[in-house]
C-alpha cells in the first residue's frame, strides 16, 4: 500500500479484517454529482434505469465511492474502470485480478470492502414492517431458528438481522445469488465458521459481525477467522 493510499485511507477506512479494508460511508454526507462524474458510461446507463430518486442516489453515491476507492488503489482513472458482472456472477474488476471487492448499501449507508482475497459484505437497516419471523422460518437453518426462539422483542429482531446479514455476506463472498437453499447454511450469531454444503464452496469461510451505525446490522465474510467483532464508525469520503 502506497503512502498516498495510507493518507487517503486514514480518513476513510473504518476497520480492517486481516488485509481487507472496510469503509462504512454515510451517503447523506456524500454529494451525488461528484460521484456521478466518476461513473463510466455503462454505470451511468445502469443509474438511469432506476425509477425512484432515492434508489438513483444510493446507486450513484455508493458506486461512485467504490470507483474512487478502486481508482486510488490501482492508480487508474475512475471512469476507465470496467467491471465484469451480471447473470448471478460476482462482480470483478477487469484488468486488476489482485483486487477483490464487495459493496452493500441500505438506507443511508454503504459498506465497501476491498482486499487481495475474496470477501462479501452486507448491511441492512433494521425494519419491523414485515413478517420477519415467517421469513426466518422459511430461510433459516434450524440452529439459527433456535437462536431466535431463545430471544424475544428487540433482541430477537436484532438477532434476525445479524443472521440475515451473515447469510447475505456469505452468498456474496462465494458469488452466489439468493438461493432457495438458505436453510442449509448455518452461521453463528456472534460470527465464526459458516456451515454450508460443499457444492456452495469447498473453502472455509468465516463471518464477522460489524458494529454498524444505530438502527443497522452488518457483516463481513472472509476466508480467515476473526475472533472479535470489528468496530466501525460511519464516515464520509474526504
Amino acid at each position: 500500500m502506497t503512502a498516498d493510499m495510507l493518507t487517503f485511507a486514514s480518513a476513510t477506512v473504518e476497520a480492517r479484517v486481516d488485509e481487507i479494508s472496510i469503509w462504512c460511508l454515510d451517503l447523506t454526507r456524500i454529494a451525488r454529482d461528484p460521484m456521478r462524474a466518476l461513473l463510466s458510461d455503462a454505470e451511468q446507463v445502469r443509474a438511469a434505469r432506476f425509477k425512484v430518486q432515492g434508489d438513483v442516489d444510493r446507486f450513484v453515491k455508493s458506486r461512485g465511492a467504490l470507483c474512487r476507492i478502486l481508482a486510488d488503489l490501482t492508480g487508474s482513472d475512475a471512469r476507465g474502470l470496467a467491471f465484469l458482472e451480471g447473470d448471478g456472477r460476482k462482480p470483478a474488476l477487469i484488468g486488476h485480478p489482485s483486487w477483490q471487492f464487495n459493496l452493500s448499501h441500505s438506507g443511508d449507508f454503504a459498506l465497501i470492502a476491498v482486499g487481495p482475497t475474496p470477501v462479501g459484505v452486507d448491511i441492512e437497516a433494521i425494519q419491523t414492517d414485515f413478517e420477519w419471523r415467517e421469513l426466518a422460518r422459511l430461510n433459516f437453518h434450524p440452529d439459527e431458528r433456535a437462536v431466535l426462539e431463545q430471544r424475544s422483542g428487540a433482541a430477537a429482531l436484532d438477532a434476525f438481522f445479524q443472521l440475515w446479514t451473515h447469510k447475505e455476506a456469505y452468498l456474496k463472498a462465494i458469488g452466489v445469488g439468493l438461493t432457495d437453499r438458505l436453510t442449509s447454511i448455518a452461521v453463528p450469531l456472534g460470527g465464526g465458521l459458516v456451515s454450508a454444503p460443499a457444492d456452495f464452496s469447498k473453502d472455509a469461510w468465516y463471518a464477522t459481525p460489524l458494529t454498524a451505525p444505530p438502527g443497522y446490522k452488518a457483516s463481513i465474510v472472509s476466508r480467515n477467522p476473526v475472533l472479535r467483532p470489528v468496530l466501525m464508525a460511519a464516515g464520509a469520503l474526504p
